[in-house]
């Protein structure tokens, strides 16, 4: 697991965004692509999954994007067999020293509560309280 998915703070110029938001963010095991919208060659970004909410996501990129990037999110959970293809638009971008790209989309729609069932961790293992994935 990179560094960046290891629970580690935000850089500050966007900590403060985690206290504006509506909804709670949770950790979710998926794979994920993005597309940008206007790309006419309508080629997938493969993005790592930092956190979810009922309303966005937070992404991380070897690309950059940028605020008012208008994108589709495919979310794709194997074991679970979980499928989802959502819009929504850029609404913050932030580059890490490591030279990826983390940023934040706004969902066009909201995630029912079976897709946030379906995304989130159930179950605990362990002394350590890791989570466990199903």
């Amino acid at each position: 697991m990179s560094p960046h998915m290891s629970g580690a703070k935000a850089p500050a110029s966007i900590a403060g965004l985690s206290e504006r938001r509506k909804d709670p963010r949770f950790v979710a095991t998926v794979s994920v692509e993005v597309t940008r919208e206007n790309d006419c060659q309508r080629m997938r970004v493969p993005v790592e999954l930092v956190d979810v909410s009922i309303a966005g996501l937070g992404l991380v990129s070897v690309e950059a994007f940028a605020p008012g990037d208008r994108v589709k999110v495919r979310l794709c959970n194997v074991v679970r067999r979980f499928l989802k293809d959502v819009h929504g638009v850029v609404r913050w971008a932030q580059p890490n020293d490591d030279g990826t790209c983390r940023f934040g989309i706004e969902l066009a729609s909201r995630f029912s509560a079976l897709d946030m069932q379906a995304l989130k961790p159930v179950g605990q293992t362990g002394k350590s309280g890791q989570k466990k994935w199903i």
